[in-house]
């Protein structure tokens, strides 16, 4: 079993879901991310599709390659999201 307090090992499921690495998050999912705006896909609320993330055994934005080029951070606010739409 993984040490839940190491943040840098990954963690084989999913938080939330509980699905496997690599596997697309279950709907409901509070850890699945919309793949169009980066925001929590249980709380987007633009006319399109969300797409299917999948769980990469780390939280989102966790690690340096998820991070957008805005600055280095994460988009998370609903003004930069409808700029990109």
């Amino acid at each position: 079993m993984p040490d839940l307090l190491d943040l840098s090992a990954p963690r084989p499921h999913c938080p939330d879901c509980e699905v496997a690495i690599g596997q697309p998050h279950v709907d409901g999912c509070d850890v699945a991310r919309c793949l169009r705006t980066g925001l929590q896909r249980l709380s987007c609320e633009h006319e399109h599709d969300c797409g299917k993330d999948t769980w990469s055994g780390r939280w989102p934005g966790e690690t340096f390659s998820e991070l957008k080029p805005q600055g280095g951070r994460v988009p998370n606010d609903r003004a930069y999201c409808r700029a990109r739409m």
